[in-house]
């Protein structure tokens, strides 16, 4: 025990007699003020204990001595009590009848505590101090003139406390303590200006907090209102404009008044003049002065306010020292300043003079600065600037880095996240715009929207943050090919130039950016009001900014695109000439150096064949070929637009062949397009088109162009990623169908043992490319759901989500301005399934889940039967013959292209004047002669070589019919493959040799028979009937339907009908009406599902190809409506229907879209459909047939249903030989 120790002990053992004995005279004796003596002697500088007992000493002694003794006692007694007041010792043992007393001796520490906590960033000290003025407050008189003092004070305490922690509450009741001091205050007081002004002060910082504009608008009036109180000469009236200057430079902020901004700089002008040159606060009324000018430039653009801003900001960092706190932020805003000039001017010094700068400034803070994050994201923004100026990796990577490092450091409520957000968000677009890393798109626009979100719609910025997530959301529409993408580009584009008024600094960069994402729809839909917009957008721009605006050239070359784009679909020489003359301007007006001249070198080398397309002008040609190498040999070898620049170039090169026929043309046009398709980060689209250019310029070396179209055809996943909506896929694909066959051919022609199976591999990844996309995850579930429930759960959330369709009900584009929802997007669902599925790969025995068969896998599917698949092109035509011995091809030389396709078109003619109401008899009959003719062809020139090769020569001997799959692909699939023949000679047709099914690929057939391994449910069929259509002409009256449906549920018991109700005569009340809701509410629970009605195929978008139901006007029954549909026990889909295994138009033939394939994808490993319009008695009669045959042993056995099919069809032929037209169209496809 310390000396001290024992001296506390023994005074505080003396009270503790006086509060046992109830005698303070006790404490009279001198052993008690010996020892109170010796105590304070001993105690520290810091000793509340010690005061505390002391204090008590020395109170009782002033109580027990006469009071002309005691004076000393009191005094020494209060000297300790103030103590441990302020320390907030033994607070509720202190005498209440001198707590007024001690609140006035307190004030002057805790004002010194108070001045002390501006500087802290202790927030246990800062409450400390709160505390201390919380019990001035409640212990001083009521009538105490101190207690305003007090209130103040607290007040005050308060602010500096939610300064730090950002406490809304804090300030809450600041405001309401300050409202409370100025009430007691009488206005006349010279107090209550500083209170006015301070409670402004605490609106604002509430303000920034809430974005409550009632806090703004109020403290800019009261401080209107203390600056008109306030004498001239009066030295606070320099703090005041000041104040009143900043909160008008945050109301236009928030709302772009610039009569606001004009208040701002009059009340900061007049603090400039009037502030003594020796106001410590003078550099930062200087800062606030300079960065409203800047302000104003940017809003109006007069370079007199960005000269004198720079001067005035500069004028601000000369006065303020370099240990000054404020240091850092005045070499911000010079720096600011810098950035804000060279954007204007577009002078590298500036840029490096902001950039050094901010260097310096994050060199001076420490890690824990609260602006130490604020300055880094600055930093980085700059090197973004540099990096687009310059094009260095190093900058662009310094820039991410430093943006990334703000983020992280910064307070998950700072109001700085957003900017820095939107800022990191823009510079990942410029990462992917230099690597092509998709990933970097899907981040920016991520960040991009949660800046929009978190930002306030009428904060002045939000426009810029709206431009920066537009642009990403843009250049993610350029890679993956998304519409949707590209309109909610330029939707927020349209809201940017509506919310930003005219002379706004930053009005040209929008205009531009709108102008260019028109364009770019132009280019894919071509509306002509797109192109006329995106012209007058991108005239808006160049014609706002002065000659030598550093942003000029980029704005020149965004308008000559649409010019161009014009000169195109008019021809007109001066749109020509206007496109070519701006182009040349553009590149002159971009530095050697720049990363755009490239760009804007490749845009006039386009221009300037246009322009030779026209004229023929040799010189335009030899222009348009320097300016594209140029573009090319300043563009770095990795560059992901290298591939687009190459394709480009190729088409000048192209034009100079064909007119030379120079075999070094012809090299340099193939090595260049040979180029572009190996640029692996491009945009896959591209290098496809490149690929199929350069091979069609290969007929002497095959190989070589095998090699190359293999590459497109292993491109074609990446141009239909499941990121992008179902109809997105399908645009993507368009005009791809033809690709496989190309590439089997030139494979076929090659040599080697192993071309069969290489031929086959590219047949089967270049067609049926998204049926194949989403069997690969209809496989069977049941192995990953015992072993990982889990993922197997997940797995089939996110292939449901992805597999909607926005016309369905499914996903739907995230709008700008609403909160980040995963359901709603469908981009970073890919991305979650795309991880999903690498997850579940890295599983024991699931090595290959999800992925397509390999080649012996495919070759294991002819042991049920041979498999047929055709390889149709220009270069040649061929069989893949598949059976049980492997693999082997059949040249089918009577087979061409244009052959077929001619062929083609007699047929679909004939099949039309078959059923021409206009057509005579005759006419009808030699249609029907005419089919005949076509199926003979057909024969001869593909199936029958094919069945003799298999060894099919004749009809089999027993009951036992072979089965054969035909694969035909692209335009061998619209005529009826399994119906050809010479029918008027015995054993001459297929229908007389085998029996015949259908797949798009052997993938789909594996998954067909697949699906029918899994338990069946109960032997029910969901009938379907429409004998007559609401909506149809002649309400489409099928008078066979009800008795075909009848039919069929007589052959299977505990069956259910939907059958439209005629609306004449069916009196009774209707059962469940066949709506598209019922009938994918009943499918489930059956393994039949039969529908007899009509049905429509759609040229223009095949998977808007439906069956007509009850409600098909408002909710029809799609392919698309199907496509998220999973049947665990479907057996069998009979469509009765019309079209319904016709792929219709002629960009997706390979693609193999129709209802069959539909509803095969749903899970029937049988279905039966048509190819083209069928008669409805003759339909009825079929079905009844076919269900007698597939139900002829008692329950229906679905694995006859192509034995079934086929012998409904031959009784049919039986009936009408002379008809094909009635009997050919129905086919099995399937197990």
């Amino acid at each position: 025990m310390t000396e001290r120790d024992r001296l506390l002990a023994e005074v505080e053992g003396w009270l503790g007699r006086v509060a046992a004995e109830r005698d303070m005279a006790l404490v009279l004796h001198p052993d008690a003020l010996a020892a109170g003596g010796a105590l304070a002697d001993a105690m520290g500088g810091n000793d509340p204990d010690a005061w505390l007992v002391l204090g008590w000493l020395h109170w009782y002694r002033f109580q027990s001595l006469p009071p002309e003794e005691g004076q000393d006692d009191f005094t020494l007694a209060i000297d300790m009590f103030a103590e441990c007041f302020v320390a907030a010792a033994g607070q509720i043992q202190l005498p209440e009848i001198v707590l007024p007393l001690l609140a006035r001796r307190a004030a002057r520490p805790a004002a010194e505590l108070l001045e002390r906590a501006m500087h802290s960033a202790d927030a246990r000290f800062l409450s400390a101090v709160v505390m201390l003025w919380e019990r001035i407050v409640e212990t001083a008189a009521p009538d105490d003139s101190g207690r305003t003092y007090g209130l103040a004070n607290l007040s005050g305490a308060l602010a500096i406390r939610a300064s730090l922690t950002r406490s809304v509450q804090d300030l809450d009741r600041a405001i309401a303590v300050l409202e409370e001091a100025i009430a007691l205050t009488p206005p006349e007081h010279e107090d209550q200006l500083g209170f006015l002004n301070n409670i402004s002060s605490m609106r604002m910082a509430r303000l920034n907090l809430t974005e409550s504009d009632p806090d703004l608008n109020s403290a800019i009036a009261t401080l209107r209102d203390v600056v008109e109180a306030t004498p001239a000469n009066d030295p606070d009236r320099v703090m005041y404009l000041y104040n009143l200057g900043n909160s008008l430079r945050k109301r236009f902020n928030r709302f772009g008044d610039l009569a606001d901004l004009d208040a701002s700089l009059q009340a900061l002008e007049t603090a400039r003049s009037t502030v003594d040159p020796a106001d410590p606060n003078r550099a930062r009324y200087l800062a606030g002065l300079g960065d409203t000018l800047l302000a104003r430039f940017e809003r109006i653009g007069d370079e007199a306010d960005l000269d004198r801003g720079i001067l005035v900001v500069e004028e601000a960092v000369a006065a303020t020292p370099p240990d000054h706190p404020d240091h850092t932020d005045r070499l911000a805003a010079l720096a600011n300043a810098a950035h804000l000039r060279h954007t204007r001017f577009g002078s590298p010094r500036d840029l490096d003079t902001a950039l050094a700068l901010f260097q310096r400034i994050v060199q001076i803070l420490s890690t824990g600065d609260p602006d130490w994050a604020r300055h880094h994201a600055n930093l980085g923004a700059v090197h973004m600037i540099r990096f687009e100026l310059y094009g260095d990796p190093d900058d662009m990577r310094q820039g991410i880095e430093s943006m990334q490092v703000a983020i992280s450091a910064a307070p998950e409520e700072s109001q700085d996240r957003a900017e820095w957000s939107s800022n990191l968000g823009a510079a990942l677009r410029a990462r992917f715009e230099r690597t092509g890393e998709l990933a970097d798109l899907d981040t920016a626009i991520q960040v991009g929207r949660e800046a929009v979100a978190a930002t306030a719609e009428d904060f002045g910025e939000r426009a810029i943050r709206m431009s920066n997530l537009a642009g990403s959301y843009a250049a993610r529409s350029r890679r993956t090919g998304a519409p949707a993408d590209l309109d909610l580009a330029i939707e927020l584009e349209h809201a940017v130039l509506e919310a930003v008024p005219d002379g706004h600094f930053y009005l040209p960069m929008f205009a531009s950016n709108l102008g260019y994402s028109l364009w770019e729809r132009f280019i894919r839909a071509r509306s002509e009001a797109d192109l006329e917009e995106s012209i007058a957008a991108c005239r808006t721009a160049v014609t706002a900014v002065p000659a030598g605006h550093p942003q000029l050239p980029m704005f020149l070359n965004n308008l000559a695109l649409p010019l161009r784009s014009k000169a195109e679909l008019t021809g007109a020489a001066p749109d020509i000439e206007a496109a070519v003359d701006i182009c040349r301007t553009a590149v002159e007006a971009t530095s050697p150096e720049d990363p755009s001249r490239s760009m804007r070198l490749s845009n006039l080398a386009n221009a300037l064949h246009l322009r030779f397309a026209r004229t023929g002008d040799l010189a335009d040609l030899d222009a348009s070929i320097e300016a594209g190498q140029a573009s090319l040999d300043v563009l770095p070898p990795d560059h992901p637009s290298r591939a687009e620049r190459l394709s480009n170039h190729s088409v000048s090169l192209r034009s100079r062949f064909e007119r030379s026929g120079d075999p070094a043309d012809l090299d340099a046009l193939i090595t260049v397009l040979e180029e572009a398709a190996s640029q692996e980060s491009a945009a896959p689209s591209v290098r496809i088109n490149a690929a199929r250019v350069a091979a069609q310029f290969l007929d002497d070396a095959p190989a070589r162009a095998a090699d190359l179209l293999e590459q497109a055809i292993l491109l074609l996943p990446e141009v239909t990623p499941r990121r992008i909506g179902r109809g997105d896929r399908q645009r993507a694909l368009t005009g791809l169908s033809g690709i496989a066959g190309g590439a089997a051919a030139l494979v076929l022609a090659g040599r080697g043992p192993s071309r069969e199976a290489r031929a086959l591999r590219l047949l089967e990844a270049g067609r049926a490319v998204l049926l194949s996309q989403s069997l690969a995850t209809r496989g069977d579930l049941s192995e990953l759901r015992d072993r990982h429930p889990a993922l197997a759960g997940r797995f089939t959330e996110l292939r449901d989500l992805l597999d909607a369709s926005p016309e369905d009900g499914g996903l739907v584009p995230p709008r700008f301005g609403r909160p980040d929802d995963a359901t709603a997007d469908r981009h970073r669902l890919a991305q979650e399934f795309a991880r999903l599925l690498e997850t579940i790969r890295e599983r024991d025995g699931f090595a290959s889940f999800g992925l397509p068969p390999s080649v012996e896998e495919l070759l294991a599917e002819a042991v049920h039967g041979p498999v047929v698949v055709f390889s149709v092109s220009g270069h040649r035509c061929d069989a893949l013959l598949l059976t049980r011995d492997g693999i082997t091809t059949l040249p089918l030389p009577g087979l061409t292209l244009d052959t077929l396709a001619e062929h083609i078109q007699i047929f679909h003619n004939a099949l039309f004047r078959t059923s021409d109401p206009h057509a005579t008899v005759t006419e009808r009959l030699a249609a029907q002669g005419t089919l005949r003719e076509i199926l003979g062809w057909l024969w001869d020139n593909a199936t029958g070589p094919v069945l003799d090769a298999l060894g099919f020569h004749g009809a089999p001997a027993g009951d036992l019919w072979p089965r054969v799959w035909w694969s035909p692909g692209g335009a061998l699939g619209l005529l009826p493959l399994h119906a050809s023949g010479h029918h008027d000679e015995q054993g001459r047709s297929v229908l007389d040799r085998v029996v015949s099914s259908y797949t798009p690929t052997i993938g789909a057939l594996r998954h067909a028979r697949q699906r029918i391994s899994r338990p069946g449910g109960p032997e029910r069929a969901l009938i379907v009937a429409m004998p007559t259509t609401p909506g149809l002409r002649n309400r489409g009256r099928l008078p066979h339907a009800a008795t075909e449906a009848a039919r069929v549920a007589a052959r299977i018991p505990g069956s259910i009908q939907l059958t439209e109700p005629h609306p004449l005569f069916d009196t009774a009340a209707p059962g469940p009406l066949p709506t598209k809701a019922n009938v994918l509410a009943h499918l489930p629970t059956f393994t039949v599902a039969h529908f007899a009605c009509h049905g429509a195929s759609d040229p223009a978008d095949p998977s808007r190809s439906l069956l007509f139901l009850h409600d098909h006007a408002d909710d029809p029954l799609t392919i698309a409506g199907l496509a998220p549909i999973d049947l665990d026990h479907a057996r069998l889909a009979y469509l009765s229907a019309c079209h319904t295994a016709m792929t219709a138009g002629t960009e997706l033939l390979d693609e193999a879209i129709h209802l069959t394939s539909a509803f095969q994808l749903a899970g029937f490993p049988h279905v039966i459909g048509t190819q083209w319009q069928i008669n409805d008695a003759v339909a009825a009669e079929l079905a009844d047939n076919f269900y007698t045959h597939l139900t002829a042993t008692g329950a229906p056995d679905y694995s006859r249903a192509a034995h079934a099919l086929h012998h409904a069809v031959r009784a049919l032929r039986a009936r009408f030989p002379q008809s094909p037209s009635l009997w050919g169209a129905y086919l099995h496809a399937g197990a």
